[in-house]
């Protein structure tokens, strides 16, 4: 039993030496993807692409020396002070390139090509609208009955131009009730992106109580399955609604979805009817409360 064991431990211990004679101190060629990093660029100009600018390069080096290469720091480093916003040409060198010295390497080939399109970006500042979230459909009803001052307001942010160009806005943390204190909200804004800074990272908002208006909305269409071979009678109702007035004074017969309840709808010579209204309206009535249905023959 403890020969076999011996033996075990023997063959593993010469398994071992052979791996890294073969594996680790023989030589090996292999393709290797080497990020590029920018020095010297002029003042507001940036290396920014969406990932990373890498080039490949053939190696030949141990199989100790290659695990030291893709565990450092390598990377092409290359001189920007004549580089202009936009895209650049420039031609890629063995000298570009910064790899450890304790590491012992031989470069077979260098990318695809020596010349290599870099696209420079530039950091500009903008100023974006903020777009409020809501934490549940209740918070926005209530935000809508009571009216939140923006005043178009406006943040400024910084960054690479070519993201800036492809933001609307700045999103708000979803907003509560619980965030008002003192009919004042405050709200923690969300950069937009990670290379994008903001100015300031919490606005404060005042609130408005609205004004609420009760109105009647009449000769609304009612939808329903044409294709049931039925009538309806009426064909039209109204509803009465209360809401913010800025918002139910603007309010007509196509701001309000009327359709027949067509659950059992064959089994029924009356139906209801389901109202879908804008967010902050609130459905009081409609008339008449049922339909009546005649099947076609």
């Amino acid at each position: 039993m403890e020969k076999n064991l011996l033996l075990k431990f023997v063959v593993l211990f010469f398994s071992i030496l052979l791996w890294y004679q073969l594996v680790l101190v023989q030589e090996h060629i292999t393709e290797i993807d080497l990020p590029v990093k920018l020095e010297n660029l002029p003042d507001k100009l940036i290396f920014y692409d969406e990932g990373i600018k890498t080039i490949p390069i053939k190696v030949k080096a141990s199989g100790m020396d290659l695990i030291f290469l893709k565990l450092s720091d390598s990377h092409f480093l290359i001189n920007g002070e004549n580089f202009k916003y936009g895209k650049n040409i420039t031609n890629i060198k063995e000298d570009d390139l910064k790899i450890p010295k304790r590491i012992n390497y031989e470069i077979i080939s260098i990318g695809n090509s020596k010349r290599q399109i870099l696209n420079i970006d530039k950091l500009e500042t903008s100023y974006k609208p903020i777009k409020l979230t809501y934490a549940s459909s209740k918070d926005e009803e209530f935000f809508i009955e009571n009216k939140i001052l923006l005043h178009n307001k406006r943040v400024q942010i910084s960054g690479p131009q070519s993201i800036l160009d492809t933001l609307e806005y700045v999103e708000s943390n979803p907003a509560s009730r619980k965030d008002v204190v003192g009919n004042k909200l405050n709200l923690k804004l969300i950069p937009p992106h990670s290379k994008i800074l903001l100015e300031q990272e919490k606005i404060v908002l005042e609130i408005s109580k609205t004004e609420m208006k009760i109105r009647t909305i009449s000769l609304i269409p009612i939808k329903y399955p044409e294709n049931e071979n039925i009538t309806i009678i009426p064909q039209k109702i109204s509803v009465m609604v209360s809401g913010p007035k800025e918002i139910v004074e603007k309010l007509n017969q196509h701001s309000v979805e009327a359709t027949l309840d067509n659950s059992n709808l064959l089994n029924s010579n009356t139906r209801k009817v389901n109202i879908k209204l804008p967010a902050g309206v609130n459905l009081l009535e409609y008339t008449p409360n049922k339909i009546q249905i005649i099947k076609n023959d």
